[in-house]
């Protein structure tokens, strides 16, 4: 596994990975859409004083942020 910084090509998996662990336990934020993620994730990073990055596993899939 290794670390990489976000690029417009992870979003939509990323997105997908953030509703599955943030919709349920333990903190069961209630999001109204994928573009509403999209947005908060876009605010992340292209905020210049913020290093994102995400953890991808062999085959490169996301598996945290």
């Amino acid at each position: 596994m290794k670390t990489i910084h976000i690029q417009e090509k992870n979003i939509q998996e990323l997105r997908a990975l953030f509703l599955d662990v943030f919709s349920n336990e333990p903190w069961f934020d209630k999001w109204e859409n994928g573009q509403q993620v999209d947005l908060y994730i876009r605010d992340l990073i292209d905020n210049q004083n913020s290093l994102s990055f995400i953890l991808v596993d062999d085959q490169g899939s996301t598996v945290g942020h």
